[in-house]
């Protein structure tokens, strides 16, 4: 049986604090110790919008990686 949710106002300021910094909807039902509907629902209800898809690394390690990595490839072309 899920658990219920309570969405006290720190917690809501915890949710749009993550949502500002970068982090993926899952990243935050993690911090926040919920579920990761609930986290959608509390958010579209509140109008707070994640930026990136839902489980996106957290600032965007990808393109880091991939900046590392065409660094790699230009020292080995030397």
């Amino acid at each position: 049986m899920p658990r219920a949710v309570f969405w006290t106002p720190r917690r809501v300021v915890k949710l749009r604090w993550y949502a500002e910094r970068g982090l993926s909807q899952r990243e935050a039902a993690k911090l926040l110790d919920t579920t990761y509907g609930a986290v959608i629902n509390e958010a579209s209800r509140l109008g707070i919008h994640f930026h990136g898809p839902p489980g996106a690394p957290r600032m965007n390690r990808n393109h880091k990686l991939g900046e590392w990595r065409k660094e790699l490839q230009k020292l080995a072309a030397d």
